[in-house]
């Protein structure tokens, strides 16, 4: 048995693990970065908009061709009969090739002195006094050292995604972070295709009187929360098809919605790349680390439930733990992974949490109900441009008299949005009085505040 020591480990080596551990090692501390899967083989594997102020956040250089394959890509939104909306253009967001990004990642961990083990899956948690103290890696009977590994760190960082695999085994974790209903999960799934039929592919753009390298996108397609988006590249050539909803009763998966905007489009040709998972749409969890461990990304829910984007997020709390347990000599001290709980709460959770409740006003709403709030002005392209980039939004003539006009048209859409924008003040001041020190009690109390805010049981203290 080989036995490994290092200040910390991080379980998970998509991108917010491998930022994480990039940001940890650049500290100056002793970093593993664990990996199930063959490192080429590591997290996302197809094509995902980021707003690049989270790469510059997280200390990742912003990306460059083939990587980077657009900068900035206008997006027409239509009705679900195609009727066209609005366009942002330039949009906040880059699209990037997830697997260019994870490679480089991986670079820069192995640069910055990260010990690097891939097909090691987690067997066992050592837990002393409740806090785990070591890991017990089995390695893959094909791996060039296939013994089993025992990891033993200060801190450990949980960054395997929705699966949640090292808090499922941290009691003080696994009590206080429930698993999220069908309701507050997305099915998704993303293909990047060959383009069979340019003609085809001309007309359905001319139809649309949209022009190539514009994102077309559909809301509500599959129930409140849902959305498709199809980006035609410049040449004819290839495709990208972006599907998701919300896991509801009735509703499609992501791979069947897939299937069927292919078999309506047939100029869609064969599958380049493709992915397809869930993802958490919930708010983050209200207890993201314990004594000798920290959640991260998917596995602490920190997702932007908006529009079901988290890899970006994942990167910004890969740097916000950094910074905050690299201040204390014991890094998975208590007050060390407090510190960074709070800090990403006060900071981050406040829009999350946000944009939250968004969401689950427009997953309650009929997809004509959506329409109308496109078309009427209610949602319009200066709050878009502030959802797609991520942040809070504020105040600009235009977006009011927009909105205004909405009220007009709308009014009873607009009362429902009224509610919920009642809240949202609410929900950000609750986050920005996240207990700043080690208090259960008080950490329990602020999740049931929080909690009756959003009209649910609270993680902690129900």
């Amino acid at each position: 048995m080989r036995e490994i020591t290092v200040e910390a480990a991080v379980v998970g080596a998509g991108t917010a693990g491998s930022g994480a551990a990039l940001n940890l090692a650049r500290s100056g501390m002793r970093v593993a970065l664990i990996e199930h899967r063959r490192f080429e083989e590591a997290g996302a594997r197809w094509i995902n908009a980021i707003p690049p102020w989270m790469l510059d956040f997280a200390g990742v250089p912003r990306p460059e061709p083939p990587e980077a394959c657009d900068h900035g890509m206008p997006v027409a939104i239509f009705t679900k009969n195609d009727a066209p909306c609005f366009i942002l253009d330039p949009s906040p967001v880059w699209k990037t090739d997830m697997r260019g990004l994870v490679r480089r990642l991986h670079r820069l961990c192995r640069d910055s002195g990260v010990e690097m083990i891939d097909r090691a899956r987690l067997d066992a948690v050592e837990l002393d006094g409740g806090r785990p103290a070591a890991i017990r890696l089995q390695r893959e009977e094909f791996a060039a050292d296939g013994e089993p590994i025992v990891v033993r760190a200060r801190l450990f960082i949980d960054a395997t995604g929705l699966s949640g695999m090292l808090r499922r085994r941290v009691p003080a974790l696994d009590s206080a972070c429930p698993p999220a209903p069908p309701e507050h999960l997305c099915s998704a799934m993303m293909e990047t295709c060959a383009i069979a039929d340019p003609g085809g592919a001309k007309a359905f753009l001319t139809r649309l009187g949209a022009p190539p390298q514009h994102v077309a996108c559909w809301f509500a397609v599959e129930g409140g929360f849902s959305t498709l988006n199809i980006f035609v590249d410049r040449n004819y050539r290839q495709a990208d098809i972006l599907v998701g909803a919300a896991t509801v009763k009735g509703a499609k998966t992501g791979p069947a919605m897939l299937r069927e905007v292919k078999a309506r489009h047939p100029w869609l040709g064969a599958a380049v790349l493709s992915g397809a998972g869930l993802i958490p749409l919930r708010r983050p969890y209200d207890r993201l680390a314990a004594p000798g461990a920290a959640l991260i990304g998917d596995a602490a829910c920190q997702v932007f439930s908006a529009h079901g984007s988290g890899v970006g997020m994942g990167l910004v709390a890969g740097r916000l733990l950094a910074d905050e347990v690299s201040r204390f000599y014991d890094p998975g001290s208590e007050p060390a992974t407090w510190s960074y709980a709070a800090a990403f709460q006060r900071r981050f959770g406040a829009t999350l949490a946000a944009y939250d409740l968004v969401r689950r006003l427009t997953q309650n709403l009929a997809g004509e109900e959506t329409d109308r709030l496109l078309t009427s002005g209610l949602l319009g392209p200066d709050m878009m441009r502030f959802g797609l980039d991520q942040k809070l939004p504020k105040a600009k003539a235009s977006g009011v008299a927009s909105m205004a006009k909405g009220f007009a048209r709308e009014p009873r859409l607009a009362g429902r949005m009224a509610l919920t924008a009642a809240r949202l003040p609410l929900v950000v001041a609750a986050y920005k009085l996240y207990p700043r020190r080690p208090d259960l009690d008080a950490l329990a109390g602020w999740s049931r505040r929080v909690a009756k805010l959003f009209g649910e049981k609270p993680d902690l203290g129900g």
